[in-house]
């Protein structure tokens, strides 16, 4: 997510490097823990 909060990217598989916006580099998201399912 980037600073101002106007994008935010869903990456499907991991690698190397970082992800950046205009030259910014953007802030890892925490997961949101899933409901329980009983």
């Amino acid at each position: 997510m980037n600073a101002a909060e106007t994008l935010e990217l869903l990456c499907t598989s991991s690698g190397t490097g970082e992800l950046s916006c205009d030259g910014t580099p953007m802030a890892l998201k925490a997961a949101k823990p899933l409901p329980a399912s009983d």
